[in-house]
């Protein structure tokens, strides 16, 4: 029981410094917001004002078009990117041969190509920055 409570506290303190973290830059910047929301302020002062900010936003012909037009694409959206891909999934699993080999390949090269062009770029940004080591410091290793 007491080799227990020794994992549970490592653990705690292994989760501790991401959790004041999270809490730093997640949690108290949203509460603050909130608090904001409630208020009328410059940026200098603020003056609580209740919903009044509220009111006024969901009275706003615009922003109601803007959270219908929001709406609606991404329902769409979600729907037709997973239609898609799952009748394109059914149709390369379905196929037999060689067909469905370069089919697979097809699909499967673009999540290869970003990994690639990430490599050539860190690879030109270190050979740029080493290069400019050995040239300031004269250390040919660099």
């Amino acid at each position: 029981m007491n080799h227990y409570k020794n994992m549970k506290k490592t653990y705690w303190l292994f989760l501790a410094p991401v959790l004041v973290s999270l809490l730093l830059v997640i949690v108290l910047p949203f509460i603050y917001g909130i608090y904001t929301s409630f208020t009328n302020s410059n940026g200098l002062t603020m003056s609580f004002i209740g919903l009044t900010n509220y009111k006024e936003l969901f009275s706003d012909q615009r922003f109601l078009e803007s959270i219908s037009v929001t709406f609606w694409f991404s329902i769409i959206s979600v729907l037709l990117v997973n239609i898609i891909g799952l009748a394109l999934g059914l149709l390369v699993t379905s196929i037999k041969g060689k067909f469905a080999t370069f089919l697979r390949t097809t699909f499967f090269i673009p999540n290869l190509i970003g990994g690639v062009i990430l490599g050539f770029i860190w690879q030109f940004i270190f050979i740029q920055a080493f290069s400019a080591i050995g040239s300031a410091t004269g250390i040919p290793v660099f």
